[in-house]
């Protein structure tokens, strides 16, 4: 197993890897992720275009991704 040692104790290393799409509503701007992360520890596409951690167009805090604008919701009329 891989670990690593935080100054006390060696501690396991464990990442997971998950999927989460969002569903905007045209309202909310902030958004509950199912697991605790930072900004540069998730991958965000809007709309098939990867978005930079820093690049303003949103925020991570704990579980709570805020984009910088509304998401818009889509309806595809035939």
């Amino acid at each position: 197993a891989v670990e690593f040692y935080n100054g006390l104790s060696w501690q396991p290393l464990t990442n997971s890897i998950t999927d989460q799409q969002i569903t905007p509503d045209g309202i909310n701007q902030t958004f509950t992720l199912d697991q605790s992360t930072t900004a540069v520890g998730i991958i965000v596409s809007i709309n098939g275009t990867l978005q930079s951690p820093g690049s303003g167009a949103y925020s991570v805090s704990t579980n709570q991704i805020t984009f910088a604008e509304i998401p818009f919701t889509f309806f595809f009329l035939c």
